[in-house]
Order: C-alpha cells, then sequence, then structure tokens
C-alpha cells in the first residue's frame, strides 16, 4: 500500500530563479552570492580574494563592500572562518578594491576588438550591489 503524501511536500516548479546564497562571516546575514566575495587561503597561507570563485579550498563569503572586508580584518573573522592561523594584510580591503577595478579594466579592454577607446562608460556591479558598483568613463575620440 501506498503512503499518502503530504502536498506541502511538493508545491510543483518553482516559481522563482533559484538561486545560490552563502552567509556573510561579518554581518550573519545570508545573501546571494552576487553580493559577497569569496576570500581563500593561498597555499603561502595569506588570505586572498577569489574573484572568479573557482580557486580551491574553504573559501569564506564576506559582503562585497570595502567596509565589510575591513571589519573581517579588524574583528580577526580569516583566523575564525578558516579554522587556522593565516595571514592577513592590513590592506586586503584597499588591495581587494584594486584588484577588483583591474579585473574590471581588463575585462572592459578584452572584450571584442579591445580598443577601449570605443566605451563611453563601462559601469559594473550596479545591479547586484550598488554598494560595490564601479564606473569607469574612457576618452573617446
Amino acid at each position: 500500500m501506498l503512503a499518502l503524501a503530504d502536498p506541502e511536500l511538493d508545491n510543483g516548479p518553482r516559481t522563482e530563479k533559484s538561486t545560490t546564497v552563502r552567509m556573510c562571516a561579518v554581518s550573519r546575514e545570508v545573501r546571494q552570492i552576487s553580493e559577497l566575495m569569496r576570500f581563500v587561503v593561498a597555499p603561502s597561507g595569506e588570505v586572498i580574494v577569489d574573484l572568479k570563485r573557482k580557486l580551491p579550498g574553504r573559501g569564506l563569503w564576506v559582503s562585497a563592500s570595502r567596509r565589510a572586508v575591513a571589519e573581517a580584518v579588524r574583528r580577526h573573522q580569516f583566523k575564525r572562518g578558516f579554522k587556522r592561523d593565516v595571514r592577513v594584510a592590513p590592506t586586503l580591503a584597499t588591495d581587494t578594491e584594486n584588484l577588483l577595478a583591474r579585473s574590471v579594466i581588463e575585462a572592459g579592454t578584452s572584450g571584442g576588438s579591445g580598443d577601449r577607446r570605443r566605451f563611453d562608460e563601462l559601469a559594473v556591479g550596479a545591479d547586484a550591489n550598488p554598494h560595490l558598483s564601479i564606473t569607469l568613463f574612457f576618452q573617446t575620440d
């Protein structure tokens, strides 16, 4: 005999697009990964940002804002999150911001012909996270 299934267990196909969520190590809020940055420990023991989210190892997720990364450094969240001694540069927030800006520039110049004069304005991240949006202006001829 078949057991009667609870109708609340299966409501059919999902109506919303399913997204991956993670918890911010600083604010402890659960957010979509598009609103977070992933950090990993390099083989040298140093904490580095994983912008493409593909580096191996345990990842620690922090809200995608300079303030949140600086707070994580100040509160030693990386040592707690990775559950081991790690080296964290005091300039990690600034280094992350610079690396992000450089990756945006490289992404803008590598698309298509690679001629960055084609872009009047390149805005990145404004849709996903207004706190992390970067706008770069290029001179056009």
